[in-house]
């Protein structure tokens, strides 16, 4: 599973500016999901930003390593179907966690 990560895209539209969040694995693939998405030219992106979110996944030791905000969090070991479910999990869905969930330490 490569690294997911949290883009802000910035676009130009007929009738404004508009900013998109986009999750994916580098600007350039954030890039391609915008141009999908809304049907435009690579000329109307005005800019891709990182958010400071980022999770990675260490498959031997079965747990997740999550940045936000400046912040590292590491989860416990998960069982081998938490761990695969895990693997689908958005930012939303992390941040829900790291509310909810006390299965997890701050490094």
């Amino acid at each position: 599973m490569q690294d997911y990560q949290n883009y802000r895209v910035r676009i130009k539209h007929d009738t404004g500016v508009i900013n998109m969040r986009v999750y994916a694995y580098s600007e350039d693939h954030a890039k391609q999901r915008v141009m999908t998405a809304e049907h435009c030219p690579e000329r109307a992106i005005l800019k891709v930003e990182p958010y400071p979110f980022k999770v990675t996944c260490n498959r031997s030791k079965r747990h997740f390593t999550i940045h936000k905000d400046g912040s590292k969090y590491r989860t416990e070991r998960m069982s081998p179907e938490e761990f695969m479910a895990a693997q689908y999990y958005d930012p939303t869905d992390w941040r829900v966690y790291l509310k909810t969930s006390q299965s997890y330490t701050k490094l």
